[in-house]
């Protein structure tokens, strides 16, 4: 994706298992920037390179709020001063109800566990 100019932005960062995923927001919610990045074995190390990926090029900008969420949100939110760190479970309902209010089933698949919330 390409990036767009970041003024003021809204982070959302999920930090998986096996994988970390970044994203900056307009205050519209409008997707400005996303990353991906695996943790090759070392999922310590995902949130620097989403870190460098996502959250760096909005220095210039403000960020308004940061979010968090994941296998490692407990551990990260204090390193990160992040504003909250959210169950997963809650992010994926709210998201995909906010994208489709008639859903009934949401799966999650992780790379440790999988959840579904009908």
């Amino acid at each position: 994706m390409q990036q767009k100019k970041l003024d003021r932005v809204v982070v959302g960062c999920d930090f998986g298992s096996t994988t970390a995923k970044a994203v900056c927001l307009s205050p519209d919610k409008e997707l400005l920037f996303s990353c991906y990045a695996l943790s090759k074995g070392n999922p310590s190390r995902t949130p620097e390179v989403c870190s460098a990926s996502c959250v760096r090029p909005s220095a210039t900008g403000e960020i308004l709020a940061l979010g968090i969420t994941g296998y490692g949100k407990d551990l990260l939110k204090g390193i990160l001063g992040a504003d909250c760190g959210v169950v997963e479970t809650i992010a994926h309902a709210s998201a995909g109800l906010h994208y489709f209010p008639d859903a009934d089933c949401i799966c999650d698949v992780g790379g440790v566990d999988v959840k579904i919330m009908i």
